[in-house]
């Protein structure tokens, strides 16, 4: 994914929430890579630059989802990140672990068993994504025809959960009825004996 901005949609300017957000993070990045920060960053002109950079093309992640990002970031690396790793580290579900990429997520799209609703997914994500692109489609197209769907529809869920919209719960296939207790010895011979006189009138 090279841009959470869906083609032909215009950019808007970023909100308070999102310039705050960034800022946050610059300043999580100052703190904890000092000097790394200020080579990258020499001077005010050359910041100003990068963070303007860097709200246009997270516009599309909500505010929430920058911040615990940049925070991740600070725990697991010990280098200032770039933009991509930043778009990379905001690609997480709620509780921080990496979403797969469309490739890998097709591929398990393609090879879930039926009933689809009952498999153990990796992310609901990746569900919604094969249920929008159609299992039929999956199962019978050829790769070139049926992955440019899916990758559309997974990339399209991404940018929705990225602002904080929920994917709907994946409504699982109903328990298969009790089957019935077959009946005892005894019982048996009198259920045979009522019909054998119902086949005697």
């Amino acid at each position: 994914m090279t841009s959470l901005i869906p083609a032909g949609q215009t950019k808007k300017a970023p909100s308070q929430s999102h310039k705050e957000a960034v800022n946050a993070v610059f300043s999580l990045f100052r703190v904890n890579y000092h000097n790394q920060y200020y080579k990258a960053f020499p001077d005010t002109e050359t910041l100003n630059t990068i963070k303007k950079l860097w709200l246009n093309s997270l516009e599309g992640v909500s505010a929430e989802i920058i911040v615990a990002a940049g925070e991740r970031i600070i725990q697991n690396s010990e280098f200032l990140p770039t933009l991509a790793q930043m778009l990379q580290a905001c690609c997480v579900d709620s509780e921080g672990k990496p979403l797969l990429d469309a490739r890998s997520a097709f591929i398990e799209a393609c090879n879930a068993p039926s009933p689809k609703s009952d498999f153990s997914w990796s992310h609901p994500m990746v569900y919604h994504a094969g249920l929008k692109t159609g299992w039929h489609r999956l199962a019978s197209s050829d790769e070139y025809r049926s992955f440019p769907i899916f990758q559309q529809q997974y990339q399209n869920l991404m940018r929705a959960m990225m602002r904080g919209e929920n994917l709907p719960a994946i409504e699982h296939s109903p328990e298969p009825e009790t089957k019935t207790t077959p009946l005892d010895r005894d019982a048996a011979r009198v259920r045979l004996k009522e019909l054998k006189a119902q086949l005697d009138k």
